[in-house]
């Protein structure tokens, strides 16, 4: 993702989340930088899947980058 391939996060990303093998912990921090990589490549839909997702796990991080995506889509939409 720094390197500002989004696409390329997550598609090892995703590999990651279908792996159950993770704790919670790891699938919140996971989920979360899903969001992340969704938002970056500008799909808010399944940023806010996988951010609400990371929050529900409990996840601190993703309440902020709700707050981030909430503002990225007042300003896309207006």
């Amino acid at each position: 993702m720094e390197i500002g391939e989004p696409y390329n996060a997550i598609k090892y990303l995703e590999i990651a989340y279908k792996n159950k093998n993770y704790s919670a912990e790891q699938q919140s921090q996971i989920t979360n930088l899903l969001g992340i990589a969704y938002t970056n490549d500008k799909d808010y839909n399944k940023a806010r899947i996988f951010l609400n997702k990371s929050d529900k796990l409990g996840n601190q991080k993703s309440k902020v980058n709700l707050q981030i995506l909430d503002s990225l889509e007042k300003t896309f939409n207006k």
